[in-house]
């Protein structure tokens, strides 16, 4: 909305308008408008207790962060909200604080103490030796985009609410019955015979008569009915295409140069690898070996117990390492190793086996690459620009085509496009623009009308006005009778095959075996692998559908399912009965499933509940409005 609003300042009504609202600043004064007109941030209300905006958006960010690593970093807030990002954000913090405030209520209290085991113990923050590392603690925190505090803050939280739901966890255990039960239902395997009937073996078609294509186009109309198609007038504002008309200046180059160094230079890199002693005996026995010839990796065994890639820290910049252990890393020439280093965890001996220099690009090194971001950049001040010139001159009355001819910027006409971008032929329409907006709008906006003056992603602009709409309808006959021609010999094909199936299917049904049906079909049989209901390996040769099918008969018992070349007729041959007595292992972990599954149906009561004692009360203006602020700093 910000982003319109600014868009539109320079039509003359909106002129009038700000001179207004400037005015009714004077006499009511700005100050409410800039801290937010006294408006709360705080998004909702649990118990006595708030949650902030600023809580909301570390959750709403880590969310969409962890989502962006699915659907990739151009995923922006807007997006992630109409996903649902936002609200699933919002429910964690309510549950975690409905929690805590009945965990305070109750009087459980986690220490300092607890908080330190949990740390020690967490298996992740363990090095090669099985001993807790800190520079393998700061690596994971990194790694995940958290600082020690926020890390420690999280894991309180954490320990408050599993001794308050290790009670509830305790009472999900599943019924021993219910177990057993699904488990033999879930891992039951069948055995199959099966014969394939190909469209390929069915006879070659006869050469239908014009009428019996005209008929087959008209049942099957769907397959010759053209899409929907729109003619469409548009303007389009391309970065791209404004960009290549840029030349940036020598100065604005360099001072881009000079704000990017800093991300543009590779910092110098060590591959070091590190023994890590209890004491400093052992360390000095190490030093001693070392200098004596003795190999890293043997030293490292023999003294210490690390073994292969246990000494490896890997290819590490300075600050990846605790600074102590830097800045004695840093120092050592290539293939040189270190005195004992004495911390926390005991005594390192660091060995740097290569150096990789650290690279600072020249600015002729980078100046295409700077010339074509500058020229883009200018490119998007620049239409942003002519866009308040387009709409002044649309708000002023002036047709599509006038506005153009205003902006220097000719109209584009597009003819016969679908909703996919393509023409009657299915061929791609040429020089549409790229951004998947333009089609949608295409297709929202009525006959005879103009859209809004639209930004795309990339930072262009267009408005389109839709000229005619074609709606779907059937191919003329003539035009698309070879395509029916075609068609009707493959459903032709498929018909025969299908009947041919159907016939085996019948006969093994009235008693007699797949074998001997097959042999006076002059068809070979195939025994599949075992499969399951839920799980049929490739090898097996046996479809979902046909397996779903053989699932519902007894031993003997036959079926039919399509399959890509034709049809299947399957006779079940053998029924593998699952024994939960065999399988220890996967039937302790189908009793893990249902337990968890349990477990999280009672909190979700227990939530419920805990909302009652605690209300929660939800400003869902708060959170409009921290996201409309968030998109107008954008």
């Amino acid at each position: 909305m910000l982003q319109a609003i600014k868009g539109k300042t320079g039509t003359w009504v909106l002129r009038i308008f700000a001179v207004l609202l400037i005015i009714s600043f004077g006499a009511w004064g700005i100050n409410d408008m800039i801290v937010g007109g006294g408006l709360s941030t705080d998004v909702a209300t649990v118990g006595s207790t708030k949650i902030t905006g600023r809580e909301f958006n570390e959750r709403f960010r880590q969310e969409m962060n962890r989502l962006r690593q699915v659907l990739g970093p151009q995923l922006d807030s807007a997006q992630a909200r109409q996903l649902g990002i936002a609200d699933t954000a919002l429910d964690s913090l309510i549950n975690r604080r409905v929690l805590a405030l009945e965990a305070q209520d109750l009087g459980i209290i986690v220490g300092d103490d607890q908080i330190k085991q949990a740390i020690l113990k967490e298996a992740s923050f363990k090095n090669s030796l099985g001993e807790f590392d800190k520079v393998v603690f700061q690596q994971v925190l990194a790694r995940n985009g958290l600082n020690e505090s926020q890390f420690i803050h999280g894991l309180r939280g954490d320990l408050i609410q599993s001794h308050l739901t290790g009670i509830i966890a305790a009472g999900s255990t599943p019924p021993n019955y219910l177990a057993d039960q699904l488990y033999k239902h879930r891992n039951e395997k069948r055995i199959a015979e099966m014969v394939v009937v190909t469209r390929a073996s069915a006879a070659e078609p006869p050469n239908p008569t014009d009428g019996q294509l005209r008929e087959f186009h008209k049942k099957n109309a769907a397959i010759f009915t053209a899409p929907e198609l729109r003619d469409v007038s548009a303007i389009y504002l391309d970065p791209e295409k404004q960009a290549e008309q840029l030349k940036p200046a020598e100065e604005r180059l360099r001072d881009e140069y000079e704000s990017r160094l800093s991300s543009m230079s590779v910092p110098e890199r060590r591959q070091i690898r590190q023994i890590l002693a209890k004491d400093e005996k052992t360390a000095q026995r190490v030093v001693e070996r070392l200098k004596s010839g003795a190999k890293f990796a043997d030293v490292a065994g023999s003294e210490t117990g690390q073994k292969g890639d246990a000494t490896r820290l890997g290819l590490l910049q300075f600050n990846d390492l605790p600074k102590a252990l830097a800045e004695v890393a840093f120092k050592l020439t290539e293939n040189g190793t270190s005195a004992p280093v004495k911390t926390a965890f005991g005594w390192h001996i660091l060995l740097v086996e290569k150096i990789e220099a650290g690279k600072t690009p020249t600015f002729e090194d980078t100046r295409a690459a700077l010339t074509r971001d500058v020229a883009r950049e200018m490119a998007v001040d620049i239409l942003v620009k002519l866009a308040n010139k387009l709409e002044d001159a649309l708000a002023g009355g002036a047709q599509l085509e006038e506005a153009g001819t205003t902006l220097n910027s000719p109209i584009r006409k597009f003819t016969g496009i679908d909703v996919a971008g393509q023409n009657i032929e299915g061929a791609p329409v040429k020089n549409l623009p790229k951004d998947a907006q333009f089609l949608e709008t295409a297709f929202a906006t009525e006959l005879g009308q103009t859209s809004d003056l639209l930004e795309t992603a990339g930072g262009g602009y267009f408005i389109l006005r839709v000229d005619n709409i074609h709606e779907p309808k059937l191919k003329l006959f003539a035009k698309v009778r070879a395509d029916v021609e075609k068609s009707w010999k493959i459903n032709y094909r498929d018909e025969a095959a299908k009947k041919r199936a159907t016939e085996i299917l019948d006969q093994v049904k009235g008693g007699a075996t797949l074998q001997s049906v097959a042999r006076k079909n002059s068809l070979s049989v195939a025994v599949s692998k075992e499969f399951t209901r839920f799980n049929q390996p490739q090898e097996s040769n046996i479809s979902p559908t046909l397996a779903a099918e053989l699932f519902r008969g007894r031993r003997g018992g036959a079926a039919m399912a399509r399959t890509q070349s034709g049809f299947a007729v399957a006779q079940l041959k053998d029924i593998r009965p699952a024994s939960p007595g065999t399988d220890k292992k996967g039937f302790d972990e189908l009793r893990g499933q249902l337990a968890s599954a349990i477990g999280n149906d009672i909190m979700s009561q227990f939530n419920t509940a805990l909302k009652t004692r605690h209300p929660v009360k939800i400003d869902r203006g708060a959170i409009d409005r921290l996201f409309n602020n968030t998109d107008g700093r954008r």
